[in-house]
């Protein structure tokens, strides 16, 4: 079962060479001729070597191949009708890419089509991305890939050497019972199809092509050596019974069409079970009993005339895993701007159309060989789109209950004989018709989360296709092809029913309290958020420390969310251990955390520890006149009053949790340069800007509590947007606070508003594609405006849980630290003197920081850092997951993909700062914020995983 759309990784340099989509007319030939075939084959097993792992596909990470069991093959039938040349390839492969099949036809371009088709097999190397050592790195070789398309042009060509003229004979044969449907509902395509190629005068095979519609995972995810699956056995039977050449070639596998349960049994009748090669063998040799039944009826057709249509299509790429994979460099594939219309191909993606949305050029082909009908189709269809075995009435709760139904294979091709390749030329994925989507809860299907969609670009896919398919058909008859308008999205109307959930038990009553302290430091004292000594001159909104305490039974959490650049995690364990002794809340239920503001005080860390000892070496009384106050001390104490005024302002409250969208307010602030490089925030319409190099995370997380009537009366907030908007020297909140005054005027003075900042360390406000200011007062304003309105759109339609079931769970993991040595700690220590001088380039400024801060961190000297990552269950459907640091938004991403749980809000700056928190892809590629940063590659991914056990933990607990 394909886990992602397919990746073409360092095939975008094959994308140059073959700039101009390989779309041949469709065109025909009339004059009937002989028809000549040819059969070929060419191993293309990967070397195993012990430096270079072969990473296994189609189930789990890190499946490191340990031996072959059989040759992977790509198998080859060259046919040459009316004097035209024809190549279908069958590769023993979980689905080779688009830009691999364009470089594959690149090097046979006297034919006139060439259809690359991979058996989907789930034992053999990545070639997509996604099953390498970690979700974070790339399973590909991509010398392998390049040495399989290079074989298989040669093998085409020395298979055209062998063509001899042939007599055609089409059979199907059927037996259900030969597969198994994971997906409700469940529909088979239970049909064997196969082409036998006679010499003349002969009435036995020369040759046979068979295509049927089962996945290739039959050993399961255990086994660790290379096999083509189940298909070596159905073609080694095959080959052995009629003494000639077969190819195979997967059909329709969506679904999930798989091998069954209970059904294969050996000569003894005993039950054999998926993961041992008796229970492989012997389905494939039932396949290949079908088979035979199918080549033995077969009956004589016609290969002439030859029409072909094919033309490349996009599909819009709205899987947010999959475009965190490919912003990760896990999936590497060029996207191209998605323009609302699957025929109309998009630009490449580039800083000019950036922020357009995304989708991926593939291919749907339709080829009339005589009598003979054959759909191409370039992924993982669903049966129901075969056939038109719709379910009717529709499944309550699916997402888009009046989608119109697509128009099956069976009625688009016209006639009865035909073929289907899946995975044709390339891989993208699940093809589910669109009435079926059903991604959002409740879910459809008893109520549980259904696989298909967590691996397919999206709910228009299937429309798109099948519309595709349409047209070439048209085509091929000389007709015009449909308008096809662009897609629209009608999907199931939001819950906004705010009736009263039905009351839980009085000892199970959820209560909580808000509450909100004054934080802000007198004036002169130090403020944060850039390398250099800036003394605060007043104060433009006050600083809060604002806190949200539930209690529910004997569970309880704080959430306490600040206006400051971020936590020192001694203050933060200060606080929440004397919390704990004050108020019986575990401190390891506590969560403090900081927006992230850049005009809050300076107090922690090593430029403020070096420019503190400066001023007091400065001073003649020996004092730093900027901390007349000690405001760490200060601020632990307030801290403990803001959660304590919370638990007192405690009472009977519901919660609603919901996901809003927007799109506009966010960037991510590094890009691919021309020069090779990625930049941080490179300026305004720089020229030499090729692309971002990463997403945005557009969720706007809302968690309301609600009073009894169902009103808001206080609401949290989670955006990933940095907040550095305003600049200047006076103390303020940034873009929260006019997002609180805006929701105010909507509900009320006593509305109570937190917000918490989303992974954003690589986000920001800038928006590079014009020249226009975006610093100061109005930009801050017209920030916290805009998402001010999205949230108050959204507040009242959200519906109050009807069983909240509060849990937190928290771990703390050790990462390794960045290494210096002490000449380099020497060094940095002397330009810290320099920094905010303007006496060395920032980069060097920030490194000197960097280098003080880690030995600052090393007080232990083991070298590792302690982080701590929480997660707070707040009912079936909705969770919390708090990060320290500056996350960058792929790692945020990562965790809402991964989660079990239909929302989950992620917070970074929890607890503590250490920095920036960057990907390993960020690291390789380099600039401020990776300089910037505390720990060594890898410990962002760390984060990750120990987040998605937390919450699976969290949801299996009842």
């Amino acid at each position: 079962m394909c886990r992602v759309l397919s990746a073409a990784g360092r095939m975008l340099r094959i994308l140059a060479i073959v700039a101009v989509a390989w779309s041949p007319p469709a065109t025909e030939s009339r004059a009937a001729a002989p028809v000549e075939v040819a059969f070929g084959h060419v191993d293309i097993t990967p070397k195993l070597d012990r430096h270079r792992p072969v990473y296994m596909a189609g189930f789990g990470m890190n499946r490191r191949a340990t031996g072959v069991h059989d040759p992977l093959y790509a198998r080859t039938v060259v046919l040459k009708i009316n004097g035209e040349k024809l190549a279908f390839v069958s590769v023993d492969l979980i689905g080779l890419q688009y830009p691999a099949v364009k470089q594959i036809r690149a090097g046979l371009a006297d034919y006139k089509y060439v259809m690359v088709s991979s058996t989907h097999s789930h034992e053999g190397p990545d070639v997509i991305g996604i099953w390498g050592s970690s979700p974070f790195r790339c399973g590909v070789d991509f010398r392998y890939v390049d040495d399989v398309c290079k074989k298989v042009i040669a093998n085409v060509q020395e298979t055209e050497k062998k063509l001899a003229p042939a007599e055609v004979r089409y059979g199907t044969a059927e037996d259900e019972s030969l597969l198994g449907d994971s997906r409700k509902p469940k529909v088979y395509d239970g049909v064997l199809r196969a082409v036998r190629f006679d010499a003349p005068g002969k009435k036995a095979p020369a040759g046979i092509l068979v295509q049927w519609n089962c996945h290739p995972e039959a050993m399961g995810s255990r086994n660790t050596q290379l096999t083509a699956d189940f298909p070596y056995a159905t073609i080694a039977a095959l080959e052995k019974k009629y003494g000639c050449p077969v190819a195979y070639f997967t059909g329709t596998v969506g679904g999930l069409l798989a091998p069954p349960d209970h059904v294969v049994k050996d000569e003894a009748g005993n039950e054999l079970k998926e993961g041992d090669w008796a229970y492989c063998e012997r389905y494939g040799q039932m396949v290949a009993d079908l088979a035979a039944k199918a080549v033995d009826a077969a009956k004589p057709i016609d290969l002439a005339p030859v029409v072909v249509s094919a033309k490349p299509v996009a599909v819009p790429l709205e899987n947010t895993l999959y475009q965190v994979a490919r912003a990760i460099g896990v999936l590497q594939r060029e996207g191209i701007e998605w323009t609302g219309n699957g025929e109309i191909l998009g630009k490449p993606v580039s800083i000019k159309n950036s922020r357009a949305a995304l989708a991926v050029e593939t291919e749907v082909a339709y080829l009339r060989l005589g009598a003979l009908h054959i759909a191409c189709i370039p992924g993982e269809i669903y049966p129901e789109l075969i056939y038109g075995k719709y379910q009717d009435p529709v499944e309550p709760n699916v997402d888009f209950p009046e989608a119109p139904l697509e128009k099956p294979v069976a009625e688009i091709l016209p006639d009865d004989k035909w073929l289907l390749f899946g995975l044709a030329n390339d891989e993208v994925g699940y093809i589910i018709p669109k009435r079926q989507w059903d991604q959002r809860g409740p879910f459809a299907y008893s109520g549980k989360r259904q696989y298909g969609e967590i691996n397919s670009c999206g709910p228009e896919v299937a429309p798109i296709v099948m519309r595709a398919l349409e047209n070439r058909v048209r085509e091929a008859r000389g007709e015009e092809s449909d308008v096809i308008v662009p897609l629209g999205r009608k999907e199931r109307p939001a819950d906004s029913s705010n009736e009263l959930a039905q009351a839980p038990a009085k000892g199970d009553e959820l209560t909580i309290g808000v509450a909100a302290v004054d934080i802000t430091p007198p004036v002169g004292y130090r403020m944060s958020g850039y390398f250099s000594e800036r003394p605060s001159t007043g104060t433009h909104d006050p600083l809060h420390a604002k806190a949200l305490v539930l209690r529910q039974g004997d569970e309880s959490a704080a959430l306490v969310i600040c206006d400051l650049i971020g936590l020192a995690g001694e203050i933060s364990h200060q606080a929440r251990t004397a919390a704990e002794k004050q108020l019986a809340i575990p401190a390891k239920h506590i969560t403090i955390a900081a927006t992230h503001t850049h005009t809050g005080p300076l107090y922690f860390g090593a430029l403020r520890n070096h420019l503190h000892d400066v001023a007091k070496a400065a001073s003649s009384d020996g004092r730093d006149p900027r901390e007349a106050a000690d405001y760490p001390k200060q601020l632990v104490e307030r801290l403990v009053e803001a959660i304590a005024r919370a638990d007192k302002a405690r009472r009977p409250a519901r919660i609603a949790a919901g996901i809003s969208r927007r799109d506009d307010l966010s960037f991510n602030r590094r890009f691919h340069m021309k020069n090779g490089t990625v930049q941080f925030n490179p300026g305004k319409l720089n020229p030499e800007i090729v692309r971002a190099a990463g997403p945005i995370d557009p969720d706007v997380g809302l968690l309301a509590v609600q009073d009894a009537s169902g009103k808001p009366i206080a609401a949290l907030t989670v955006f990933a947007l940095h907040l550095d908007t305003v600049g200047g020297t006076e103390y303020g909140a940034d873009y929260p606070y006019y997002l609180q005054q805006s929701l105010r005027q909507k509900f009320g003075d006593d509305f109570f508003s937190l917000f918490g900042t989303g992974t954003c360390g690589d986000i920001n406000h800038i928006d590079v594609r014009h020249d226009r200011p975006q610093k100061g007062g109005e930009e801050t304003e017209r920030i916290g405006t805009a998402l001010a309105e999205t949230v108050a759109a959204e507040l009242p339609k959200l519906a109050a849980s009807k069983s909240p079931r509060l849990g937190v769970r928290s771990a703390t993991i050790e990462v390794p630290l960045a290494r210096y040595s002490a000449e380099q700690l020497a060094a940095a220590k002397q330009d810290m003197f320099k920094v905010g001088q303007r006496k060395l380039p920032f980069l060097d400024e920030v490194r000197a920081c960097t280098i003080v801060d880690v030995a600052l961190r090393d007080a232990r000297g083991d070298g590792l850092l302690r982080m701590e990552v929480q997660a707070i269950r707040l009912d079936d459907e909705t969770a919390i997951v708090c990060l320290p640091g500056e996350v960058f938004v792929e790692l945020g991403l990562a965790i809402k993909q991964a989660s079990p749980f239909e929302r989950t809000l992620v917070i970074e700056l929890c607890n503590d700062d250490p920095a920036y928190i960057p990907t390993r892809k960020a690291f390789a590629e380099g600039s401020y914020e990776t300089v910037n940063s505390r720990i060594q590659p890898g410990g962002g991914e760390a984060l990750v995983s120990t987040a998605k056990k937390l919450l699976d933990e969290l949801k299996q607990t009842k």
